[in-house]
């Protein structure tokens, strides 16, 4: 017969520290797939202004913040959409890099 432990839960203030932890983690890799986008690729992030709307507006360094805390804030359903727009921000830069019509520039 086997007898086994069953591991206990992690202490409040040690599961704080790690969400914390991995929400910080979540800004910082924005703030670095900005960087990597704005300021090295030279690319220009544009959004609309607001639901309905059709004019672009650049997207500022603090919106990146603001919105990577209030989807991290939302709780972990919020992850997938963190993990679509991460790769958005890596792949949108590219493609349109080697997009036909813009290396023919």
């Amino acid at each position: 017969m086997e007898t086994g432990t069953h591991p206990q839960p992690e202490p409040k203030p040690a599961r704080n520290r790690w969400w914390l932890g991995a929400v910080a983690g979540i800004v910082l890799i924005n703030l670095v797939i900005w960087a990597i986008a704005v300021l090295a690729l030279g690319v220009e992030l544009q959004a609309t202004s607001g639901p309905g709307r059709t004019e672009l507006e650049a997207v500022p360094l603090g919106a990146i913040v603001l919105m990577s805390l209030f989807t991290s804030f939302g709780g972990l359903g919020s992850t997938l959409a963190l993990m679509h727009t991460t790769v958005a921000a890596f792949l949108i830069p590219v493609l349109r890099r080697t997009s036909p019509t813009v290396a023919g520039r």
